[in-house]
Parts: structure tokens; sequence; C-alpha cells
């Protein structure tokens, strides 16, 4: 009973997500480079809330997490920006062997830039994100404390660091043969995409560590019980360098991705309960 009753919650979700009035434009960042951007308004729009949402690495902003988290915001009332990062399989400039969490970064303050201009604009408004970006969403939280009001970082990269030894430690061979040949083609939803190893090296200069202590922000910690990507033993010590409001879950039986409709399911209420 409990299956089919998280079947029908997420097909509802899905059905609900029409009832929403979405924009979706390009904007061009420093180098002229496009970005694609996505504005979901809620119907209610009394409450003048805001939320920026960012996918992770060889993805795009109608990955699952994205859309969960999406709907999560958008049934409290908040406006919802979501984009496809440069590098990226959506619609954004170039390929995804360039991803480094620098552009990820780069791209989220373009983002909020191009979004100060516009009419829907509140601050301090929320940030949530999966993987690399949950990464992104960290460093834009701790270098503009006063614009957030609070963060919800997705299975988070952790550092490049642990990226690296988590990557050795769950998939060897995969990853040795990955950081010795520089790259691994990966086919994400049927495209193509090569993931250069220098997306982790470039994200060895980031440690989650070091700035959650100066993040006075109230965080949503998200973990998958099972992720094979960023370790959730992991992601649970960043919990010793949070303040004590903040707050840590974990996923059960849910890998990096939440690869079912339950795993969704459970997101969606842990982020709806956080943001409430």
């Amino acid at each position: 009973m409990k299956k089919w009753l998280c079947v029908i919650f997420l097909v509802v979700i899905t059905a609900c997500s029409t009832a929403y009035n979405a924009k979706e434009v390009q904007i061009k960042n420093a180098d002229n480079q496009d970005i694609a951007v996505e504005v979901f308004k809620p119907s209610d729009t009394s409450g003048n809330q805001l939320a920026f949402i960012q996918h992770g690495l060889a993805a795009d902003k109608e990955h699952t997490v994205v859309q969960t988290l999406k709907q999560a915001f958008l049934d409290k009332g908040y406006t919802v920006v979501l984009f496809d990062s440069r590098f990226s399989i959506g619609k954004s400039f170039g390929g995804v062997e360039n991803a480094r969490l620098k552009t990820f970064d780069e791209d989220l303050n373009t983002v909020i830039e191009w979004a100060e201009t516009q009419e829907f604009y509140h601050q301090p408004f929320a940030l949530a994100g999966h993987s690399l970006g949950a990464a992104a969403v960290l460093v834009y939280t701790y270098e503009h404390p006063e614009k957030v009001s609070l963060t919800i970082p997705v299975t988070p990269v952790v550092s490049g660091q642990n990226w690296e030894d988590t990557c050795m430690q769950n998939m060897p061979d995969f990853c040795r043969n990955w950081k010795q040949n520089g790259y691994y083609e990966y086919k994400p939803f049927g495209k193509q995409a090569t993931i250069s190893y220098q997306t982790v090296e470039d994200a060895k200069s980031y440690d989650a560590k070091e700035i959650l202590p100066a993040i006075k922000t109230p965080i949503l910690l998200v973990a998958g019980e099972d992720d094979k990507v960023v370790n959730p033993e992991a992601i649970s010590g960043l919990s010793a360098y949070m303040s004590s409001e903040d707050k840590l879950e974990i996923v059960p039986h849910s890998g990096h991705n939440f690869e079912n409709k339950g795993n969704l399911d459970d997101l969606y209420n842990t982020v709806s309960e956080f943001i409430k």
C-alpha cells in the first residue's frame, strides 16, 4: 500500500506542475555565452518568496531531483528559478568536458545577477542544489550570507579529495582508469557526455568543512544512505561544522540520484518540512 501511495503522490506532483506559469529565456554571461533559465511562479504569489535551484554534473534542470525540489518550493508559495549550467547536457553553452565547480559557481552568480533585474526578484532568497550544484550553492551562501534565507544541499560534493577517495573506494578499477585516461564517456538520459577527471582535480581547491563554520544561514543537508558517488558518512560528518539549528537528513535506501519514486517522495517531504 505504501508503495502505491508514493506512486500516486508523485503522479499528482507531476500533474500539479502544469498549474504554474513557466517562462524560459536565454541570458548571456560576461563572455556572451548562453545560459537557459526557466522561471516558475506559484498560483499564489502573495508570499513574495524566491528560490534558485542548481543541478549537478552531466545533468540539467529537468533532472528528477531538481524537479522534486522545484515542486516542494512551488507548493510552499515560492517563485522558482531553474537553469541549465554551462557545460551540461541542457540548453546552455558548451560541453560537459569543461564543467568545473568554478563554472557552476560563475553560472549561479550570473543567474542571480540577472534575476535582480526582474520584477519577481526578492531578497533574501532560498538556494538548493544537487551534487556539484549543491557545492556551488554552499559557496554562494558563504560568499553572500546577506542574500540567502536558507540553503538545501542535496548529496553535495564534500570536497574534491573526498570525491576522489569515495570513487576509488567504491569503484576502484573504473576510477583508476578514469584518472589515467583523463575522461570517460557517459550517456545520461540517452545524451552523450564526456566527463573530465579535471573536474575532480579542480574541486580539490574546495572543502565544505572550511566554509561551513562561517555560514549562519539555516541549512538542510540531505544525504542518500546508499550513495556511491559521495560518501554519506562524509556528508554526515559535515554536521560537526554546522550550527546546532541546522538539519541533517539521510534518505534511506537512496543512491546519489534518488533513483526511484519512493526516494523522491522522501526527498520532497524532507524539503517541504524544512521550508515550512
